[in-house]
């Protein structure tokens, strides 16, 4: 199929939606911790292993899918990982023991993952400057949405399949390959000059200009751990209001989306100042927000005041209004290290934040008495980094935030 640099809305619309399938093909097994637990005899800690394996090998991944899009195109690369994502998914339904289920989600992992690096890569080839971080921002806000929405996903699943756990996997492969499907016969290639054949010096010499860029580093960091501070919170979250709260099942799963509800009218509402404002001004509002949630979370776990579920819910509404804002712009400027090769940026990003939310999420699954404090912990001390990083953003030599 010959090269295009413009795809009809509808297929950027499939592509926005192939990520957001491939990240709540992330978590939406989470439900079924408790299930597995029994059926294969097993304990917690081992089941939850799934989750952040499943973040490694996305990681490692992602380092390979970027410069093989940059070689052979975007086109057959993506078709080809979330081809063996719904391979992966397929057998997961299959397993009959727990490291079965971590085989074979690691197998799922590294296949959907390459939407996380090529999706991007796609977006960047055909749209720039403000337009492309318009996009992203969807991008940014369907990730975590997706994420959050999973585990709610999969609880409906279980309800109209008779508690099939089997049926989560085989919904997913479904959903997977009708986007394979439809991207076969509708995604035209969009890398607008290939590399030539894979060279190891040329691949060499990127990352080295690429980990070289304060402006990719900057960007880069601040995102990741951005969706690594809100994962460690609705990894937990269940816990935390039906746990410690004491809260039914039912007014659990609101709390818990109150924050998911917010992030989409955040999101609506990054798409109007991004397009009449500067790209600058869009993340400052994301960093304003942050600064509201992390003043509520800190006095939250304080003595000042005992703790609520409203406190919390409002800490995190606060949190998720900012992800457009800080994802979308941040991602946009990160591809501008080394605009050239997309593809190499593209993969850095996905494997340091899976790095960074595969270890955050690790960390906090060794804190057996959940809390609000747990993942509030984290919530502070990551906003706490990235304000003091923003601040000084201007000292860094290189960085700018361009108001493009």
């Amino acid at each position: 199929m010959g090269q295009s640099k413009s795809i009809a809305k509808l297929t950027v619309i499939v592509l926005i939606a192939s990520m957001g399938f491939s990240a709540a093909s992330f978590d939406i097994m989470v439900p079924l911790y408790t299930m597995w637990v029994d059926l294969f005899q097993t304990d917690m800690e081992t089941v939850k292993y799934t989750l952040t394996i499943n973040a490694f090998v996305i990681a490692i991944m992602g380092l390979l899918y970027g410069p093989i899009s940059d070689v052979f195109g975007r086109r057959p690369v993506l078709l080809m990982g979330l081809a063996v994502g719904v391979i992966g998914s397929l057998f997961v339904a299959q397993a009959t023991t727990i490291y079965q289920v971590h085989f074979w989600r690691a197998v799922q992992g590294a296949g959907s993952g390459v939407s996380y690096v090529v999706v991007i890569s796609i977006i960047t080839d055909i749209f720039k400057s403000k337009e492309r971080a318009k996009v992203l921002g969807w991008l940014s806000f369907v990730f975590p949405i997706s994420i959050g929405l999973a585990p709610n996903m999969c609880s409906i699943i279980l309800d109209f399949t008779n508690n099939s756990w089997q049926a989560v996997f085989y919904f997913t492969a479904i959903v997977m390959a009708a986007v394979v499907i439809y991207l076969f016969f509708f995604l035209p290639e969009t890398l607008p000059k290939r590399i030539g054949a894979f060279d190891w010096r040329k691949y060499a010499t990127g990352m080295k200009q690429i980990l070289r860029s304060p402006l990719f580093h900057y960007n880069n960091i601040f995102s990741s751990l951005y969706i690594a501070g809100y994962l460690v919170f609705m990894n937990n979250s269940s816990f935390i209001y039906q746990t410690y709260f004491g809260l039914d099942i039912q007014l659990a799963t609101i709390f818990i989306s109150l924050p998911l509800a917010a992030q989409v009218l955040a999101a609506f509402y990054y798409q109007r100042v991004i397009g009449k404002r500067t790209l600058k001004e869009g993340l400052s509002k994301g960093i304003w927000m942050m600064l509201g949630s992390v003043s509520i979370a800190a006095i939250t776990i304080s003595p000042l005041v005992d703790y609520s579920q409203y406190n919390v819910v409002l800490s995190m509404m606060l949190y998720n209004a900012g992800i457009p804002f800080v994802m979308g712009v941040c991602t946009s400027h990160a591809v501008d290290a080394l605009p050239s090769q997309s593809g190499l940026v593209s993969s850095l990003l996905s494997t340091s934040r899976s790095v960074f939310i595969g270890t955050c999420t690790a960390l906090a699954a060794q804190v057996h008495d959940v809390t609000p404090q747990t993942p509030f912990v984290f919530v502070i001390g990551i906003s706490s980094f990235l304000l003091t990083l923003y601040v000084f953003r201007n000292k860094l030599n290189g960085v700018s935030v361009a108001d493009d």
